[in-house]
């Protein structure tokens, strides 16, 4: 394999180990906000305030 082919590959694998990291970060933060939503949907709930209109 040249120099150059094995520079683009290093340079590929950099990028995929970047978007994995991001991908992670972006899945944890979905988690936090689905939990937020579900004890806030909990929470109002259970004091009597009914989003009927509202879709998650």
């Amino acid at each position: 394999m040249s120099y150059y082919l094995k520079l683009e590959v290093k340079e590929f694998e950099k990028r995929i180990r970047e978007l994995e990291r991001i991908l992670g970060r972006k899945t944890l933060e979905n988690e936090i906000l689905k939990e937020a939503v579900r004890i806030g949907w909990k929470n109002n709930w259970s004091h009597g305030s009914h989003f009927k209109s509202l879709k998650i």
